[in-house]
């Protein structure tokens, strides 16, 4: 198996231009904590192997369906991937922001799922599946941090 690495001339005038060798084929996969539940980490994992094959729409799908796997762990009402991610807001799961990247993310599965003829380009979709990787960050493994930290802080406090 061939790898392949890139690395930039930065800044030529310096005596050491070049910016550090990063491996671009086959990508690394990106690390998802032990707190991500298996249909998340399994759907992030099947969007990653489209992008390595340039399957953007099918990526993008991907990332929708583990978007929708973040809905039913929380247990939202509604089947529906708009009214569980707005649901996910209402109970402070993910803020304004992560809803509005959510909300795009909502539309380009739709696109891609659906018989249309909607076109992805390998950066969207690179994109795409990122913006996804970030909410289930947030969620999964943030969250937990920050809630950890505090109550390692208050426990600090209080000798």
């Amino acid at each position: 198996m061939a790898l392949v690495g890139e690395c930039e001339d930065d800044f030529p005038e310096e005596p050491n231009p070049w910016t550090d060798l990063v491996r671009v084929y086959p990508k690394p996969t990106r690390p998802l904590a032990r707190s991500v539940p298996d249909i998340v980490r399994s759907s992030l994992q099947e969007a990653d192997k489209c992008l390595q094959i340039g399957a953007h729409l099918a990526a993008a799908a991907m990332a929708g369906r583990a978007l929708e796997a973040v809905c039913r762990h929380y247990s939202t009402k509604d089947t529906y991937l708009g009214a569980g991610i707005k649901e996910l807001k209402e109970k402070g799961i993910i803020d304004a922001r992560l809803y509005e990247w959510s909300e795009e993310l909502r539309d380009q599965r739709n696109a891609a799922a659906h018989a249309t003829a909607a076109e992805l380009t390998a950066q969207d979709a690179e994109d795409i599946v990122a913006f996804t990787y970030a909410i289930v960050e947030y969620v999964f493994t943030l969250t937990r941090k920050f809630e950890e930290f505090k109550k390692r802080k208050a426990k600090e406090k209080k000798k």
